[in-house]
């Protein structure tokens, strides 16, 4: 096998350049054969990788035949060869109609990463241009991930353009990108979506909340508060911001929810605060349910909570069910009775 190996990386010529530097002329091809076949000998990841890479600079069509005649795989092979802008597009199909190997995935996969960054519209004309097959949906989905991952601006505009179409970029996974990259820019791009397209401000606006909190729970919470305008909006992004902020900071969440003028949107941070907190904090959490207006949301806030709290305490659960006079008659005897029926 390692003769095999020798003798072919001795027999490729040069034909199809694929780098943004011209091979050092004085390096001879015997000698380029010679270190590859000492690396593999002495199963040198390092050393093989870059002979390799050289191989792919000299005759691409050929390296990536030797990688396939021996089931290179990426994980011995991790090939860092990119082609120059110029040969992008002749490097991506030799690469495609190459046989079969890891190498060859590793390489189309590398090529689809440096096309994105420079020119997304041309990479991703050229993959949709190909015959429709499983190999086309794989570059298509590796392609959306690549935008994603490179250029989530362009991502998440793709995403608001061609959203509901087949194998579009979820408007979502979008939004989320571009928020860990540049929030600000999420928040301009937030500003240009109309407010009629209701569904698409609270996609955007869940990802840069539910972000934002994670670092700046306040700040998030102060923005939503004096910049959203619609109840809509304003109950998404409380909600994103109380369900983290209620993790890491739950009395200070607690005290700027309860501050809220009464409405969905202060009840729906309340939900929040009560769904995150009920297991850690029943006593807290049962006071959040009580302030919520809306009595369908607060019946459910209490029995979470009474449930939580029957796991650990019930005899403080009952007595503070009890001692809370603003609750109904008709409500208090149901909670008991849920109270009665959980495991101690």
């Amino acid at each position: 096998m390692r003769a095999h190996l020798y003798s072919a990386f001795l027999s490729i010529a040069a034909t199809v350049p694929g780098s943004s530097a011209e091979p050092d002329p004085s390096v001879r091809w015997e000698t380029l054969a010679a270190n590859a076949h000492d690396a593999f000998g002495k199963a040198d990841a390092s050393a093989l990788s870059k002979a390799l890479d050289a191989a792919a600079t000299i005759d691409l069509a050929k390296a990536l035949d030797l990688a396939a005649q021996h089931s290179l795989d990426p994980t011995i092979i991790a090939g860092s060869w990119r082609p120059s802008p110029e040969n992008t597009e002749s490097a991506f199909h030799i690469a495609l109609k190459a046989p079969f190997s890891s190498y060859q995935n590793h390489l189309l996969l590398g090529i689809l990463h440096s096309w994105v960054k420079r020119d997304p519209q041309n990479a991703r004309a050229i993959i949709d241009a190909l015959p429709e097959s499983p190999e086309r949906s794989n570059l298509q989905e590796n392609f959306r991930q690549a935008l994603l991952r490179f250029r989530p601006k362009d991502a998440l505009e793709l995403a608001l353009t061609e959203r509901g179409t087949p194998g579009t970029i979820r408007l979502s996974a979008a939004a989320h990108a571009l928020t860990k990259a540049d929030r600000q820019a999420s928040i301009s791009t937030l500003a240009e979506i109309p407010v009629a397209d209701t569904s698409s401000r609270l996609q955007v606006l869940g990802a840069i909340t539910k972000h934002w909190a994670t670092t700046h729970p306040f700040a998030a919470a102060e923005w939503s508060k004096t910049t959203l305008t619609t109840e809509s909006e304003k109950e998404t992004a409380f909600e994103e911001v109380l369900y983290t902020w209620s993790t890491s900071a739950p009395d200070s969440a607690f005290t700027w929810a309860l501050a809220l003028n009464p409405g969905s949107p202060r009840d729906s941070a309340l939900r929040a605060f009560v769904f995150r907190t009920a297991h850690q904090k029943p006593a807290k959490a049962f006071q959040a349910a009580l302030a919520i207006t809306d009595s369908h949301s607060q019946e459910t806030a209490l029995f979470t909570v009474i449930t939580e709290w029957a796991s650990h305490d019930k005899h403080a659960a009952k007595a503070t069910i009890e001692a809370t006079a603003s609750l109904p008659e008709e409500l208090r005897i149901r909670l008991k009775t849920d109270l009665d029926g959980q495991a101690p």
